[in-house]
């Protein structure tokens, strides 16, 4: 299984601010995070690795869409 360290991607750390930095959770976890804070994500300043991120995500646990 793979897990994320929360603080390896700045928009996710700020839209997961109930978890410390530190935090490792699973991708699919991840995903439903920035499923259901999309609307706090600061689309304009996602750097092109978390984009990248966010991309494979999608595809892996949203067959490509995002519930947004």
């Amino acid at each position: 299984m793979n897990e994320i360290r929360i603080g390896d991607y700045p928009e996710l750390r700020l839209i997961a601010w109930t978890f410390t930095e530190d935090t490792l959770l699973t991708e699919e976890e991840i995903f439903g995070i920035y499923e259901r804070n999309w609307d706090y994500v600061q689309t304009d300043k996602i750097c092109a690795e978390e984009q990248n991120f966010i991309d494979r995500l999608t595809v892996k646990y949203g067959n490509g869409i995002m519930n947004v």
